[in-house]
């Protein structure tokens, strides 16, 4: 005889409201699905099959609870510090990348907000059905369409995207401790739609507050102090303490302005660069890092400024860059024509560079590292926190990178499949 494991799984929906063209999902499951869930969003959910809504999701995983219950395991073998458990109640979320990378800035315990989630990912899978904000398909088609030729033509979905506009839809899970961070995060979104000029962000608060008002009895707590996501660079550094300006200049084959400096009175890394939005947002995704930015209506100048990054696969493909470099003179002059700031922000290129300033913990430093580090790793960040550990090796006097060459252990979804990894296994040195 032959014993089956059985699983049962129930996500249950409990309300989902349209906010334009923006959509916010509730649901409740035990703890190990809904991390799971965030397994499957986070490495481009199953590819073989088409999932054009939110509820597409759900339907997925409570049918497949074998691979949502395999992800959790494999989640829990890894050492995560800013891990929290946060209950049974979740969000879901669809909406442009230019919303979902504002709502990372804020999510992080320098901010006060405590929360967790993971987003679609871009690296694996195309964006769901390559829609777009607003619903105004036509005007984001160029960026759409060199998007697509350039996977056509052999170009990995990692190294195409960085064509793909901020206006992109994408879908978000988060969670957060009950109560008062639903809240805090209720008030972030009213906040940021001020710096935006987007009311969608003010409904989409207050549909978050009566949901937890409703479904969990607890009443908004009052407003909380607004949050900033602007900073000066000169007075940031001298108020930390930073013997240089800039520090030390890293070596990064794609950003010539990259610069850390490491303040062993206060335990602190800070690291200023010009990096490509795609970049940054995997970077901020660490809740341990403290970002700085400039506020969002300056981040189009700099398209007319730097450019955008177009890709390492991208550099010798001169039918690939001539389409991508006709694609950025339409953003330019789209730009222009739009009067709300968020519409302007919607047609910037997810390559495009904008200056960052951020504070890393030193006890948080290696965890990083030994994530972005990894051969899964995106490229580009990965070739960055490689010039990090570089630097940050010669001070500790210890060897930091992924875990597979720092432990010999490996806990990465596809290992098998990892050169790095077969290379380890047949010297014997990975378990």
């Amino acid at each position: 005889m032959i014993l089956v494991k059985q699983y049962k799984m129930v996500i249950s929906i409990l309300e989902s409201q349209k906010i334009g063209n923006y959509k916010i999902l509730f649901a409740k499951g035990e703890t190990k699905e809904i991390i799971g869930l965030r397994a499957l969003i986070s490495t481009g959910g199953p590819k073989k099959i088409s999932m054009s809504r939110l509820e597409d999701l759900i339907d997925y995983a409570n049918k497949n609870p074998e691979e949502i219950n395999r992800r959790f395991e494999l989640f829990m073998e890894v050492h995560h510090p800013d891990m929290i458990e946060t209950g049974n109640y979740f969000m879901l979320i669809e909406v442009p990348i230019s919303i979902s990378f504002l709502m990372w800035l804020g999510i992080r315990p320098g901010f006060g907000i405590y929360g967790v989630g993971t987003e679609f990912s871009l690296r694996y899978s195309k964006p769901p059905e390559l829609k777009s904000d607003l619903g105004y398909e036509d005007k984001y088609a160029p960026y759409f369409e060199a998007y697509k030729y350039a996977i056509e033509k052999g170009i990995p979905k990692e190294a195409a995207r960085f064509i793909l506009p901020l206006g992109t839809e994408t879908w978000v899970i988060l969670q957060f401790p009950p109560f008062r961070d639903y809240f805090k995060f209720a008030n972030y979104l009213k906040e940021v739609s001020k710096l935006i000029e987007n009311e969608n962000l003010v409904e989409m608060g207050e549909i978050i507050e009566k949901f937890v008002e409703e479904n969990l009895g607890i009443k908004p707590v009052k407003k909380e102090k607004p949050l900033t996501l602007s900073f000066n660079e000169k007075k940031l550094m001298e108020k930390f303490g930073y013997n240089e300006l800039y520090g030390t200049k890293l070596d990064l084959n794609y950003s010539s302005n990259t610069y850390i400096s490491v303040n062993n009175t206060l335990d602190t890394i800070l690291i200023t660069s010009e990096l490509p939005i795609a970049i940054i947002r995997q970077i901020i995704r660490h809740r341990q890092i403290m970002p700085y930015l400039l506020p969002p209506k300056t981040w189009p100048q700099f398209l007319e400024y730097k450019g955008i990054y177009y890709g390492a696969y991208i550099k010798n493909r001169e039918d690939i860059r001539n389409i991508f470099e006709r694609v950025v003179e339409y953003s330019k002059h789209a730009i222009e024509k739009e009067e709300k700031i968020i519409e302007k922000l919607n047609h910037i290129p997810l390559g495009t560079y904008i200056p960052i300033a951020m504070l890393i913990p030193q006890q948080a430093i290696e965890y990083i590292i030994e994530q972005r580090t990894c051969h899964r790793a995106q490229l580009e960040t990965r070739i960055f926190f490689e010039a990090v550990a570089k630097y940050l090796q010669k001070i500790y006097g210890k060897v930091m990178g992924p875990s597979c060459i720092t432990k010999g252990e490996c806990y990465e979804l596809g290992k098998e499949s990892c050169p790095v990894y077969i290379s380890l296994s047949k010297l014997g040195k990975i378990r």
